[in-house]
């Protein structure tokens, strides 16, 4: 699915419709919009993309990713960071975008549920002694989105986001402690250019 997004994105905006100027020379009449970017989680950075069908000029529904492993920090729940883990998560969101569709500035604000799986768990001591036979789980839960998109005109935009993944129940097991809670809270900026057409 990550692939299949990546792919749409790209095609898009290879895609001579997206260059072209449209004869009502607004972006209110544009119903699809794609973005191709960088987020950065709280231990390292990835790439981006995402397609949105903008059902009018407020209401979205997004499907967001990452190209590439995001690395986050691993905190026990109610304690210290013990580590890092990489995941890639796939979130489908619903938008709603402020003030007038050609407005210089737009702020946003979306709500969803994402999935990812877990990898690359690295367990530092001497915070988790003992740490052997580690593996992370898939994680699923909800995304908060806040965000400013920067018309630069009709088609091409700038875009601005924080995200908060919250995953409903992440564990890890290690040889001191198996099957321990962590902190599911993800949270992640970023920065992109879009296309609307």
């Amino acid at each position: 699915m990550r692939s299949l997004l990546l792919t749409t994105c790209l095609v898009a905006f290879a895609s001579p419709a997206a260059f072209a100027a449209d004869d009502t020379d607004t972006a209110s009449k544009k119903r699809i919009g794609v973005t191709a970017g960088y987020t950065v989680g709280d231990a390292g950075p990835a790439p981006t993309a995402s397609i949105s069908y903008l059902f009018n000029d407020h209401w979205a529904a997004e499907v967001w990713g990452t190209a590439d492993k995001l690395q986050q920090n691993m905190r026990i729940k109610s304690g210290p960071r013990v580590g890092t883990y990489a995941h890639q998560p796939v979130a489908l969101s619903v938008q709603y975008h402020f003030g007038n569709a050609d407005a210089v500035f737009r702020p946003f604000l979306g709500v969803g549920s994402f999935t990812s799986n877990i990898s690359d768990v690295q367990v530092t001591a001497p915070a988790a002694p003992a740490a052997t036979n580690i593996h992370g789980r898939s994680s699923a839960g909800y995304i908060v989105t806040a965000g400013l998109d920067m018309n630069i005109n009709e088609t091409w935009f700038a875009r601005l986001d924080a995200r908060l993944l919250y995953a409903s129940d992440m564990r890890l097991d290690t040889a001191a402690a198996p099957d321990q809670e962590i902190k599911g809270s993800m949270p992640v900026a970023g920065f992109s250019v879009g296309a609307r057409f």
